[in-house]
């Protein structure tokens, strides 16, 4: 293990801490609380320089951070992972704390450090590279872009919406019914094919993208006079079209590293692909967790992940983890950070750092 210092002001052993590649608000809000700190053995000291570190704080949820330890570790073995994880995922050779953390349960953990033994970085059991293997596209230039559009417009104005493809092809929707419900004479093959062909906006009569859907809002009672049409739920509907829009990649609103939350199950009973749809939704629906995570814990390819998520994203029960549970712990708002960044007065870091383990306490 590294030799530790001795701070001849305090008579404490220092321990020298670096964080490794984490979100700039998580970064500095670990910082702020844990500079100084001390267990009456050793006294925390956060550094810039991570070769010089005694213990690296590394955000499993993030593939760069993991990254940079790694890249770090090749250069001084000894030093001594603590993960921070949104996820109950247990990763052999390092200790990890399940966010959301306590400045004491940190300290703690940093304090029984001090006996153990330098763990190794395991690999995952299926090896994934970098967030750059997944791919993304634009839903606004598909099918489903239009379709999510009907939807809004629809429910803004509490009535149905309808497109219209070739002239004769149909997609209905009332989300405002106490059902809502999706109706296409549109076969299984022709959506398929239309779900990942790009949409002509400009109505070239020679183009080979699909033309782009003429939408008109209707009155609910207009639903029924639509004939040979399929019904379907409108949940199950959009998170079919999500599913065969994906064609491996993620609706680019989200990253391989961003986390998101599923808010619920499927309000319909059948999954596609029951067995890996499941797995996924049953990995999100405790926590948030980024692509990445979830490919790499339930070793499941890129392709499978960024489906499901695709078709949870266009039935409208996943987005982006902004809920405060998902934190690492409750920041304080972004104006006091760039106080702090631009060196504000001793008082206000003082007032920052009270909000932060206030907050972090429960004491609001």
């Amino acid at each position: 293990m590294t030799d530790l210092a001795e701070n001849s002001g305090t008579g404490l052993v220092e321990k020298k801490i670096a964080i490794l590649e984490m979100d700039r608000r998580v970064s500095l809000s670990l910082r702020i609380v844990l500079d100084g700190l001390s267990d009456g053995y050793f006294q925390i000291v956060i550094v810039d320089e991570p070769a010089s570190a005694d213990m690296a704080l590394v955000d499993l949820d993030r593939e760069e951070s993991v990254a940079a330890l790694r890249a770090l570790r090749a250069k001084n073995p000894q030093v001594q992972p603590l993960g921070l994880s949104s996820s109950n995922a247990s990763l052999n050779g390092f200790s990890v704390l399940r966010k959301p953390i306590s400045p004491e349960a940190l300290l703690k953990a940093l304090e029984m450090s001090r006996y153990s033994k330098s763990p190794a970085i395991v690999s995952p059991a299926r090896p994934i590279d970098s967030a750059a293997e997944f791919s993304f596209y634009d839903p606004e230039t598909l099918l489903l872009g239009s379709v999510l559009v009907a939807v809004e417009r629809a429910k803004s104005r509490r009535c149905a919406a309808l497109l219209r493809l070739f002239g004769d092809q149909v997609i209905a929707v009332d989300p405002d019914a106490i059902s809502p419900v999706a109706m296409t004479n549109i076969t299984s093959a022709r959506l398929t094919a239309y779900a990942t062909t790009l949409i002509d906006f400009s109505h070239r009569p020679d183009s080979s993208l699909l033309p782009a859907p003429d939408l008109r809002l209707i009155e609910r009672e207009e639903m029924a006079k639509i004939a040979d049409c399929k019904t379907f739920h409108l949940e199950e509907f959009l998170w079919r079209l999500g599913s065969l829009s994906s064609r491996g990649r993620l609706p680019e609103d989200f990253s391989a590293t961003d986390r998101i939350y599923v808010s619920r199950w499927p309000g319909f009973s059948s999954l596609e692909n029951s067995s890996v749809d499941a797995r996924i939704l049953a990995y999100l629906l405790p926590q948030a967790a980024s692509p990445l995570e979830i490919a790499r814990n339930l070793n499941l390819s890129f392709a499978e992940v960024s489906r499901v998520l695709s078709a949870a994203y266009a039935a409208g029960i996943a987005g982006l983890a902004r809920r405060e549970a998902d934190e690492l712990w409750a920041a304080a708002p972004d104006s006091a950070f760039e106080a702090m960044e631009a060196g504000g007065p001793v008082e206000q870091k003082k007032s920052l750092v009270r909000s932060i383990i206030q907050r972090i306490r429960g004491d609001r």
